[in-house]
């Protein structure tokens, strides 16, 4: 693990990681504040940017994502404490895709203890997130903790997400997941229409403007061509949004089935 950090120090000096954060950043014209906003502070990302501050891969992780940069080759960037945190956020979801709830709220549990004073908003987001994930397939009659859970996990972040949807302000991977699991689970069909509508346009501007595809994307496009089917608005479906990520869905085999529904149906 001393190897690790070591490799950690040396990379840094390489290549800067906080320039090239700031490098990205003004190459797209996006302002500081927009940034770093629920993430940081201003003078924190400057000290970053400056290389007067290192910081831990959550932080990392969602300004790069922010920026559309993929953090996955950056894993060398964590030192011995942090990779520790890293391991444990990864055995907790692979305990919540395998459906090991007991498992992943003891590693839930665990995980907050070491972190001690380490804890941000972001570790918070994480295991509010986690945590009403479990509960939805453990406990979903309690709609009503479930709804609570994912708002105070937004809301670690993005106090407001309809308007920061509207103003088109920078989003993270992990922050419109916390948006979708909540669009998806808590409103009627025709409010959610709405918010996919909302999702939908959000993704189209931020590729358009900033050149991200964010993986979640795939994910809204698939639940969105499902709710329209529900609605039987077919013709919306493949031709109103024909310029949208739901054409995507297209090279996915899975999904050729209900895109030759709504064609039929269209038609």
């Amino acid at each position: 693990m001393a190897n690790l950090k070591n490799n950690y120090n040396n990379y840094l000096e390489k290549i800067e990681i906080g320039k090239l954060i700031q490098t990205i950043r003004e190459s797209k014209n996006i302002m500081a504040n927009s940034l770093c906003y629920g993430i940081c502070s201003a003078s924190t990302l400057s000290k970053i940017e400056n290389g007067d501050r290192l910081t831990d891969y959550l932080t990392l992780n969602a300004l790069f994502e922010r920026l559309g940069v993929k953090v996955d080759s950056f894993e060398m960037l964590l030192d011995e404490k942090d990779y520790m945190h890293f391991n444990q956020r990864n055995e907790i979801n692979k305990k919540i895709e395998h459906g090991e709830y007991d498992k992943a709220i003891n590693l839930l549990n665990e995980y907050e203890k070491t972190l001690g004073k380490d804890m941000s908003n972001l570790h918070e987001q994480f295991i509010l997130l986690k945590t009403s994930q479990i509960y939805k397939n453990t406990n979903a009659k309690d709609k009503s903790l479930i709804f609570d859970l994912l708002q105070q996990a937004i809301n670690c972040t993005v106090k407001d997400y309809q308007k920061k949807l509207n103003d088109k302000s920078l989003l993270s991977e992990n922050e419109l997941e916390c948006i979708l699991e909540l669009v998806d689970d808590y409103y009627s069909l025709m409010e959610k229409e709405i918010k996919y509508d909302l999702l939908i346009t959000y993704c189209q501007f931020s590729k358009g403007r900033y050149g991200r595809i964010y993986d979640i994307y795939f994910k809204i496009a698939e639940k969105y061509t499902y709710l329209l089917y529900d609605l039987k608005k077919y013709k919306k479906a493949i031709f109103e949004n024909k310029n949208s990520f739901l054409l995507l869905l297209l090279d996915l085999w899975e999904n050729k089935t209900i895109f030759l529904l709504l064609l039929n149906k269209s038609t």
